[in-house]
């Protein structure tokens, strides 16, 4: 049974890790999309209005 938890808290682990990395949708440019909750927006382009993903960020409520 403590098998199937540290398993099961893994997973849930590496989805939370690979959604940060990736993020799961476009934010930002001009029409200024927003992250769902739990998420904040990383945008990698130094251009004006350049569009974004959103990653989690535990820190954002």
């Amino acid at each position: 049974m403590k098998a199937l938890i540290v398993i099961i808290i893994a997973i849930l682990l590496s989805v939370i890790f690979y959604l940060s990395v990736i993020g799961i949708k476009e934010c930002g440019g001009f029409v200024g999309l927003s992250c769902p909750k739990g998420f904040s927006c990383r945008v990698t382009d130094s251009y004006p209005d350049a569009l974004g993903r959103c990653v989690f960020n535990p820190f954002v409520k």
